[in-house]
Formats: structure tokens, C-alpha cells, sequence
């Protein structure tokens, strides 16, 4: 969700990820269908989750490794992916599977699923 616009974004995981716009309103009496937005880098790999920053001024998208954020300017997700991103190396897990901003968006919170059932380890890194 665009923290500025309201509107819903979604990426689709898988070989080739691709990132898809709900309508701006979404409607609870009829199919709301998404439209394509960008192709997301194929370096990226496998995407297992994103955030948008409190600003919506940088997306960031995870494969089980790394990190990939992308400056938003003027609230173009689609420009976005379409440069160069930064890579930001997560701490290894066994399948990393969340990412999300902090609320000032300084930072990245990540952590991984846990099928022991254990406790997953929570961390912070820069953003």
C-alpha cells in the first residue's frame, strides 16, 4: 500500500516477478483488476516480500538473501524499478520471508519463517 496515495501494489512472486496496481478505488461490488507496472530486475530472483518507506521514497524488495531498494521519485514505482537498485545483504537465514521499514524508515526489519517452531530471530539493519 502506497503510504501516500492509499493505493494497493502488489508483486507477484515467482521466476519473473512483475509489480501490479489495484485500481486507485477499490470497489467491494465488483472484480478489481490489477494492471502490470514494471517487470521487476531479474537479478532480484525469487522476490519473498517489499515495503514501500513511510515517504514512499524508496521500495525495497527481498529474495532469501538480499535486499533491493529503489529510490521513488515523484511516486513512480514503475521509473523505479526500471534503475539501478542498491543491494543491501541480509543476515543469512533459513528462508527470509519479511521485510518492512521502520516507521522513520531508517532502517529494514527482516526476519525468516520458522518451521521448528522455535522463535524466528528478528533484525534491523540499514536501510
Amino acid at each position: 500500500m502506497h503510504p501516500k496515495t492509499g493505493r494497493l501494489y502488489v508483486v507477484t512472486k515467482g521466476a519473473t516477478a512483475g509489480l501490479y496496481a489495484a485500481p486507485e478505488k477499490l470497489r467491494a461490488d465488483a472484480v478489481n483488476v490489477l494492471e502490470p507496472v514494471a517487470a521487476v530486475d531479474a537479478r532480484v530472483g525469487l522476490v519473498t516480500a517489499g515495503d514501500l518507506s513511510s515517504d514512499g521514497k524508496r521500495l525495497v524488495l527481498r529474495n532469501y538473501a538480499e535486499a533491493f531498494v529503489w529510490r521513488v521519485r515523484k511516486g513512480d514505482l514503475g521509473a523505479a524499478l526500471a534503475t539501478e537498485p542498491t543491494v543491501v545483504p541480509l543476515p543469512a537465514t533459513p528462508q527470509g520471508e519479511a521485510i518492512a521499514y521502520t516507521a522513520d524508515s531508517k532502517a529494514l526489519i527482516t526476519t525468516t519463517e520458522d518451521p521448528a517452531g522455535t522463535g524466528a530471530a528478528v533484525f534491523r539493519v540499514p536501510g
